[in-house]
């Protein structure tokens, strides 16, 4: 599913929109991302986590078919990932029912 496409359908689902349903999956995105820049995680219940791991400092060694032989120093990065809920899992391996209603808007 593409991006546009899952705005046409949030949109069809939630009767709101779709410029609107764009901005906020604008704002649902960024607000991840900050999160996780910030060292948080987020998590979304029965969905998952988002959250970043830290690689540290590490040297590479080359392959079999490196032509530099040389070990290389890689730097410490931070890479994000995404930890599915157990309800998800369980939704998608056993078909058990997922909310069968949506939250109610406050």
């Amino acid at each position: 599913m593409t991006y546009a496409e899952l705005v046409g359908v949030m949109a069809k689902e939630s009767g709101m929109p779709e410029p609107l349903v764009e901005r906020m999956m604008f704002a649902f995105t960024e607000q991840i991302t900050e999160a996780l820049k910030r060292g948080e995680s987020v998590e979304i219940p029965e969905f998952g986590m988002f959250a970043v791991k830290v690689v540290p400092n590490h040297t590479w060694q080359g392959g079999k078919e490196a032509t530099n032989l040389q070990n290389l120093t890689l730097p410490e990065k931070r890479v994000p990932y995404f930890r599915s809920a157990g309800a998800l899992r369980r939704h998608l391996n056993h078909g058990e029912d997922w909310k069968s209603t949506p939250p109610k808007a406050v």
